[in-house]
């Protein structure tokens, strides 16, 4: 009688196995960074012409170096509004950064008129946008979308008073740029 040897066999269907399950494993990990990679992306928002159209006839008009546009919005809860924020670059050539802050400078008015600060992941409203310096040639705009987002349960009605700011980096000195602070009002019915 002969007997086969089935070690040889069982150890190459156990390689197939733990190669398709490799493969498999592989695949989710490539499907779950495209999506985050792409939900990233969606978070930052876009421009589009006709907001960028408003904000260079606002800088225009204003005689300004910069401009936001929408900075008034009334957002339900769970929807978002792109704001733009236009720069013109007056100098040479620099970097600019815009700062959203938060925190500190960041307000909630109530329906009662009760002042809190907010603006944190865990209350109504939070903006997205690159935090990165863009570098600007002289006498060129840049445009730079935030997008303000209100959750969809737990966001306190209220108007929401968010500080802008433009820093300007020119070598190793970093300036206010424009009138300094901006405001942007978000109203949460």
């Amino acid at each position: 009688m002969f007997r086969r040897n089935k070690k040889g066999m069982e150890l190459s269907i156990n390689f197939i196995v733990m190669l398709i399950f490799a493969i498999v494993i592989f695949s989710f990990g490539i499907i779950f960074a495209r999506s985050f990679f792409s939900q990233a992306q969606d978070r930052a928002g876009e421009i589009t012409s006709q907001t960028k159209d408003t904000i260079r006839n606002l800088i225009l008009q204003q005689n300004s170096q910069v401009a936001i546009y929408p900075d008034t919005m009334t957002i339900q809860r769970g929807e978002s509004v792109v704001v733009g924020v236009g720069i013109v670059n007056t100098g040479d050539a620099a970097s600019f950064k815009v700062i959203v802050d938060k925190n500190a400078n960041c307000k909630l008015v109530d329906k009662t008129g009760t002042v809190q600060n907010c603006g944190n992941e865990n209350t109504g409203v939070y903006p997205f946008y690159d935090t990165s310096t863009v570098s600007v040639a002289k006498n060129d705009e840049i445009y730079i979308p935030i997008k303000f987002m209100v959750k969809k349960d737990n966001s306190p009605s209220g108007k929401y008073i968010f500080t802008v700011k433009v820093k300007r980096t020119e070598g190793s000195i970093t300036t206010d740029y424009g009138l300094g602070n901006y405001k942007v009002y978000v109203n949460v019915p």
